[in-house]
């Protein structure tokens, strides 16, 4: 395939040499052309010498890699790597058939929250993740963190053994070095302890928390995460009262305005929500419009319908312009203090939003 570039030239320009004129435009086959450092036009794919790599044509390039692949993996061969010996089962798994692939479901914990999938597994080695379409919040989905966490199975640099002041030791000695530890603690109801744990929603594991509580009323239990929701959690106490999680139905909603938060992100109930999304898009009678505001380009932000660039300072006068707006076409909505004036594409944003949910209650 050649690709041509129309490019106007002074017919006495000293790069008009090599191109071609049809129609009294001059027409260059690559920027190299057009400079001057090829020849003239004559008809070749590749300028000369296009297949030579250092005066090693890529036959021969190709020919000498594969020898000296050869001569390593033969190297490799001479014992370096250690025997083990391949021993059949003593006593062969319940409900295992050796080659015939197993499936079970599981759940993924990310930033809290449960996404249920459904594993493959052959001879005992899970090989592939996939949605649970039974669970409510995959839905038969899954996100690239849900993919990536099978490889954490065959990390080579997991921990295998306990080790303390760097020598291997045993789950007994494990067990014993807690129970050591723990023996001063339970007289004081664990008072000094703490435990630093990731935010989950397993009821096993928020069962065996509980029993740690109960055993050491004293000690103190710590969540964390490095991607944290506190700032969310923060506005529903404002808004609610306590802690909660707001629990969206896109399938429901007509007109959706979006606020720098990323609906459709990967992490969360994102699976869910994007599914719900996609339903509605999916139906030209049922199609709903989405507007978004944000500083950054997002999930949502670049699906959107409408996107306006706005600082993070701008979103709180923008959602406030809204909202009286609203209140100015008939829409109930609390709006503290006096309301504000925007202008521009701010200003138009918030006019189009207010009129498009004033018509979609």
């Amino acid at each position: 395939m050649r690709v041509q570039f129309p490019l106007p030239v002074v017919q006495d320009s000293p790069f008009a040499e090599p191109g071609t004129q049809e129609g009294g435009i001059v027409y260059w086959r690559s920027l190299q052309a057009r400079l001057g450092e090829v020849g003239g036009d004559d008809g070749a794919e590749f300028p000369p010498g296009a297949s030579e790599l250092d005066a090693v044509s890529r036959r021969n390039f190709l020919q000498v890699m594969g020898a000296g692949l050869a001569l390593a993996g033969a190297a490799g061969c001479k014992g370096a790597a250690p025997r083990d010996p391949i021993l059949p089962y003593s006593g062969s798994p319940v409900a295992l058939a050796p080659g015939t692939p197993s499936h079970y479901a599981t759940v993924s914990s990310v930033g809290g929250y449960g996404v249920g999938l459904v594993v493959t597994s052959l001879d005992g080695r899970p090989t592939k993740v996939e949605g649970n379409p039974d669970h409510p919040s995959s839905r038969g989905a899954s996100g690239t963190l849900d993919q990536a966490s099978i490889l954490s199975l065959y990390d080579p640099h997991r921990a295998k053994v306990f080790k303390e002041a760097g020598q291997s030791r045993t789950w007994k000695d494990a067990l014993a070095f807690v129970e050591r530890e723990l023996s001063g603690l339970r007289a004081e109801g664990g008072a000094g302890l703490c435990f630093l744990v990731d935010p989950t929603a397993s009821p096993q594991a928020l069962e065996l928390r509980s029993r740690l509580r109960r055993a050491l009323p004293a000690a103190r239990m710590y969540a964390h995460e490095p991607l944290s929701r506190d700032e969310v959690y923060a506005g529903a106490v404002l808004a609610f009262g306590r802690a909660v999680e707001t629990r969206l139905s896109l399938e429901r909603a007509k007109v959706v305005l979006s606020l720098d938060a990323d609906l459709l992100e990967p992490v969360g109930e994102g699976l869910r929500l994007a599914r719900e999304w996609g339903g509605r898009r999916g139906d030209a009678a049922q199609m709903n419009r989405v507007y978004v505001a944000e500083p950054m380009p997002t999930v949502t932000g670049m699906a959107a319908d409408h996107r306006l660039r706005a600082r993070p300072s701008e979103l709180a006068v923008l959602a406030r312009a809204v909202a009286a707006e609203l209140k100015a076409a008939g829409v109930e909505v609390p709006v503290g203090g006096e309301a504000p004036r925007l202008e521009g594409a701010a200003g138009a944003f918030a006019k189009a939003v207010a009129k498009d949910l004033a018509a979609n209650r």
